[in-house]
């Protein structure tokens, strides 16, 4: 799966190096703190397309560049980024475990809010 959060993150970064500029600079033409800039930047924080196109003009870049997909395709999976770093086997499975058990637990997380949420609206009634 592609996250466009990571992409586009990596395109900002390319283009601040491309004209010189920092983060904190960046920030500071933005408004906003260092730390939201920088969770812009490593993907973790979406970026509406009013903050893109501001972006786009303080790096004299077009929109269109900063949301164009890679060539190659980037891994956007964390779990599976991450395992290309582990080295031996035992690491690997528990890494997989580990995920597995996480897929699991959000699972049953959404399925009891949908299950909350529905005793709700039915009380409400």
């Amino acid at each position: 799966m592609i996250d466009m959060n990571i992409i586009v993150a990596k395109n900002i970064s390319n283009a601040l190096k491309a004209v010189g500029k920092k983060q904190s600079e960046l920030a500071e033409a933005l408004g906003f703190s260092k730390q939201i800039v920088s969770n812009m930047l490593s993907g973790s924080r979406s970026i509406n397309a009013l903050e893109l196109k501001r972006i786009a003009d303080f790096c004299n870049v077009s929109m269109e560049s900063l949301v164009k997909l890679p060539e190659q395709p980037i891994e956007t999976n964390v779990v599976r980024a991450f395992m290309g770093q582990v080295k031996t086997q035992n690491a690997k499975d528990g890494i997989e475990i580990a995920d597995k058990l996480i897929d699991m637990y959000l699972f049953h997380a959404r399925v009891h809010d949908s299950y909350i949420i529905g005793m709700t609206e039915r009380s409400s009634l």
